[in-house]
């Protein structure tokens, strides 16, 4: 305990006063305490408090009052960037010069002694927190709310400042990102005692430094072209909540800006792992796959699999740091070991070699690729990389923007020639990175499929084609459904289809060899059967 605790009264003295809910005056009926390795957070009827430990982990200095000060304003400026109507202030706790009692003060209030500071903000239902809510919803519910999670996510950092570069900071460099990851395994060794625990530890440190001496010209580059950026920096479950049907984001890192001026593919491969971690890939696949929709960021994936074992060592880290915390009992001794192990486990997981596939959808506008390729996505799984939206990316469109009313002609022949060259760069990208992919394109002509089957091939990676199947008459009725509801990054309407129906040519007899014909007016019936042979294929 430092001295500055010492001497304007301990925090558990604080810390028993603030559980009595008349310390919160006469309306509040009751007091949750939830306690994490660095924070007491107190639950009121209507309102939340929040008190820093006074602790000191190295990367985390909240030893001092001062220090504890500092760091409640900074986590209110930072978290109002996401959560505007969350956070409200911050408190002060004080003692009564009179009564020698702890009471809840003002900080611009010099008549009492202030002993601590806490973070006041709105309360909501538990239940709302996304590990929880996630729990309780219908598939089609969930997929929504993950997809529209990635957008925000991708908003919010398309709209966060850039970190500046400059030669006297460490922030964001490669240096920056060696110590942080580091200093996890530095931390966690002298904790671990199992000869098991420790070989996994050794190997997973062998293997973040020789992903970091293989990357850093990619991280440096990254830094240079303005991915790394004030992020949130502890972007998991636990810190969204579904409000008002959409996502939350609060509670990002305040402490240190090491750990929140970091690449945005970091913050994204947190959410990831912590999904998959819960046994939960589908909703990081919707997650990833719409953070990718709005950003284009798919040479950051290079980076996915690296800042998801870097992650997963954070959430190790944290799991067992609580061993070195006094008082605790055998049993939650045992919960921690647990929570640490299966993280280790995932991050083990991540670095075994994958042999990767390519999907490729086939057949004309309206057949239902698109749900195909996101069904496929979902649970094989892998990157859906959409055709129509990286069109759009190339007129500075975004997925849903209509080419016509920007006055752009998208479809002509160059306009399709580019767009294919960059679907070809960004295959070949995440093939050599491990990655699979489902590429959602109608693949009419036999020379472009071609390209793409050579591209897999160069790289040792399976080959698949998905062909949609749909009669002509419902096919009619979806375009027109589709082009009314402007609800879809395609433009393609009946006369674009009659065209492509015109200009088909057939698969080989070849490429039938790895083709699966679905009837789509069976929906996810039939696609649950191509998933299966997917699956024995590989």
């Amino acid at each position: 305990m430092s001295g500055d605790m010492q001497k304007q009264g301990s925090q558990s003295e604080v810390l028993n006063a603030m559980q009595k809910p008349l310390f919160f005056g006469s309306n509040c009926s009751s007091v949750e305490l939830i306690e994490t390795h660095i924070s007491y957070v107190f639950l009121t009827d209507n309102v939340v408090y929040k008190m820093k430990k006074a602790v000191d982990f190295g990367f985390l200095d909240y030893s001092t009052l001062k220090k504890r000060k500092h760091y409640c304003d900074i986590e209110i400026t930072l978290n109002r960037r996401l959560a505007p109507k969350l956070y409200i202030g911050v408190v002060a706790i004080c003692r009564d010069s009179t009564s020698g009692d702890i009471i809840l003060g003002d900080v611009s209030n010099n008549e009492f002694e202030i002993v601590e500071y806490a973070v006041k903000m709105h309360r909501f239902e538990q239940v709302s927190i996304l590990a929880q809510w996630m729990q309780s919803q219908p598939p089609l519910i969930r997929e929504a709310q993950f997809s529209l999670l990635g957008s925000c996510v991708a908003e919010f950092h398309l709209s966060t400042p850039k970190l500046v570069t400059r030669s006297n900071s460490a922030l964001g460099k490669v240096d920056s990102v060696r110590f942080a990851v580091e200093q996890n395994f530095q931390q966690m060794s002298p904790l671990v005692h199992e000869a098991s625990d420790k070989k996994y530890l050794k190997s997973l440190s062998d293997w973040s430094e020789g992903e970091l001496r293989r990357h850093s010209p990619l991280l440096e580059q990254r830094l240079s072209d303005g991915f790394v950026r004030e992020c949130h920096g502890d972007l998991h479950t636990g810190n969204i909540a579904v409000i008002d049907e959409k996502p939350l984001l609060f509670d990002c890192i305040e402490f240190n800006d090491q750990f929140r001026c970091i690449d945005v593919m970091n913050e994204v491969a947190f959410l990831v792992m912590d999904l998959e971690a819960m046994d939960a890939s589908k909703d990081a696949m919707d997650v990833l796959n719409a953070y990718l929709f709005k950003t284009g960021d798919y040479e950051g994936l290079q980076l996915l699999v690296f800042y998801k074992v870097y992650r997963a060592m954070v959430r190790a880290k944290v799991a067992i740091l609580c061993l070195a915390q006094e008082g605790v009992s055998t049993s939650y001794k045992s919960e921690v070991l647990r929570r640490y192990r299966c993280y280790i486990d995932l991050a083990m997981s991540y670095i075994q070699a994958t042999n990767p596939g390519l999907i490729m959808t086939h057949g004309v506008s309206g057949t239902g690729k698109t749900t195909a390729a996101r069904y496929l996505s979902r649970r094989w799984p892998g990157v859906h990389l959409r055709a129509d939206v990286e069109r759009k990316r190339l007129f500075g469109l975004q997925e849903l923007e209509s080419s016509k009313q920007k006055g752009l002609d998208i479809y002509t022949l160059l306009a399709t020639m580019q767009t294919f060259d960059r679907l070809r760069c960004i295959v070949a990208l995440l093939l050599e990175g491990g990655i699979n992919v489902i590429l959602d394109s109608t693949f009419l002509h036999s020379a472009v499929r071609q390209d793409f089957y050579s591209i897999a091939k160069e790289r040792g990676c399976t080959v698949h084609i998905v062909s949609c199947q749909l009669n002509e008459e419902t096919l009619r009725r979806r375009l027109m459904v589709r082009e009314e509801a402007k609800d879809d990054a395609s433009e393609a309407n009946v006369f674009i289809m009659e065209q492509q129906l015109g200009e088909e040519e057939p698969l080989t007899k070849n490429e039938q060899k790895n083709t699966y014909f679905v009837d789509m007016q069976d929906g996810t019936d039939a696609l649950g059967c191509v998933l299966k042979e997917l699956r024995k294929a590989m």
